[in-house]
């Protein structure tokens, strides 16, 4: 009995299927296609998908430093010109996690009555300025990205500045003065001098993990066969023509590309046998 690639290909997507992966076709994720997963052919990483499982499995890390962590995954496939050194890069993440840092500050609890004004010092140097009676949620807002659109865009780094007011006017006024231009030179000036009232506390170094290796089930597991993807050169590389590359079946977990298959009918005298010292060698290139 003959067996066509095709069958090959069949058979594959059978056994991993019957593995638990989740079976797609890849024309439907295309950025042209029925349910697209990607937005060019260029992207080899399913972003939604890998999005989707950070948060899963990092429930404790601020949402805005889960997406800090996304960015610097995505970058690190064409941060350098060289691909190992790129595939080194993001090897080390995908096995060790990515690192992060933020402040976790040592905040007052609310009290009845007292009111707060606060300022923070966000990640391209600006200051926001704020007031609320709960100053301890508010900041934990503020890290998340629920409280402010500045906060959102430009991630808070520091509390450098808080005060404690009785009364709702003073507090509404205090927070205006320190809003205008020599409300702003003049906590600048105090913060870098040190003369501020600071929120204390630590900054953390944390780890957005990739995968989930302790709990298996909480990771996505797919299989896309006949997947297409643009072959475009790293960052300042020499820019040549483009390839289309089609392998047959591409593994992913979490929306990672990590292993393939090229299936070759077993019958086909033309398909290569790769020898011992191939495979050392391969082995010792995606390490």
């Amino acid at each position: 009995m003959k067996y066509t690639e095709s069958d090959l290909e069949k058979a594959t997507l059978e056994w991993l299927e019957g593995l638990g992966y989740q079976i797609i076709y890849g024309p439907d994720i295309e950025p042209d296609g029925g349910k697209p997963e990607r937005k060019s052919y260029g992207d080899v990483i399913l972003v939604d998908r890998l999005q989707a499982a950070i948060s899963r499995i990092n429930p404790s890390i601020p949402q805005s430093f889960q997406e800090e962590a996304l960015k610097k995954v995505l970058q690190a496939t064409n941060i350098t010109p060289k691909l190992i050194d790129n595939n080194k890069l993001f090897h080390a993440m995908l096995r060790d996690g990515v690192d992060i840092e933020y402040q976790r500050a040592d905040l007052p609890a609310s009290r009845p009555g007292i009111f707060y004004v606060y300022a923070i010092l966000c990640d391209n140097n600006s200051i926001y300025i704020g007031q609320t009676e709960n100053l301890e949620n508010r900041w934990d807002e503020h890290v998340k990205g629920r409280a402010s659109d500045h906060t959102r865009k430009f991630k808070p780094r520091l509390l450098i500045h808080y005060e404690e007011l009785n009364s709702r006017e003073e507090t509404v006024a205090r927070e205006k003065w320190l809003k205008t231009g020599f409300g702003r030179k003049w906590l600048r000036r105090e913060w870098e001098a040190g003369r501020t009232r600071q929120a204390g506390g630590t900054i953390a170094g944390d780890k957005v993990y990739l995968v989930d290796h302790e709990h298996l089930e909480n990771n996505d597991w797919l299989v896309v066969n006949q997947f297409t993807a643009v072959d475009l050169p790293a960052r300042g590389a020499q820019a040549g023509n483009h390839h289309n590359r089609r392998p047959d079946v591409v593994v992913f977990v979490n929306g990672i590309p990590l292993a393939l298959f090229e299936l070759k009918n077993p019958g086909d005298e033309k398909a290569k046998v790769i020898s011992e010292s191939d495979e050392k060698s391969a082995f010792n290139q995606i390490q």
